[in-house]
């Protein structure tokens, strides 16, 4: 790959990157305003909890996108995320991280499942049991997908 198709690519991951923040930001603003002004059916308060969880979602979404655009309109910033997303080094941390953490999400799944029988929680056990084959049958199937295009 040439350099100027890696910083095509880096600027397009930038995008898309900054797309998804203002989804995401958009969401939580008019799932903020549509739980504490129009839905007026549950007692929420301004100052509580749920409301400051929010105000964090909100604002992390906010500067996501600000950062993202920053690094849009910086060219030492695209070369730099150019360098980062072929990195061959970087690439193999990434691939052994998701592979590690399905694994250990797995592995506490399990662990929540055997605690639900002593529990004897219905819903825990039904969760963790359908989480797993869930997850199971995503990997199998992105297993699949990846074989056949790579």
């Amino acid at each position: 790959m040439s350099e100027n198709e890696k910083l095509i690519k880096a600027k397009k991951s930038i995008i898309i990157l900054f797309y998804l923040s203002v989804f995401y930001f958009v969401l939580l603003f008019s799932v903020f305003i549509d739980s504490f002004f129009i839905n007026k059916d549950q007692d929420l308060s301004l100052t509580g909890s749920v409301a400051i969880f929010f105000y964090v979602l909100i604002l992390a979404t906010s500067i996501f996108a600000a950062v993202n655009l920053y690094r849009f309109k910086n060219p030492k910033l695209i070369r730099k995320k150019a360098i980062n997303d072929s990195d061959e080094r970087l690439i193999t941390i990434h691939r052994m991280t998701g592979a590690f953490s399905f694994y250990f999400m797995l592995l506490l799944l399990f662990v929540a499942l055997i605690i639900s029988v002593s529990l004897n929680s219905i819903e825990l056990f039904g969760f963790s049991l359908i989480s797993i084959i869930v997850m199971i049958i995503v990997h199998i199937v992105i297993k699949l997908i990846l074989k056949k295009y790579y």
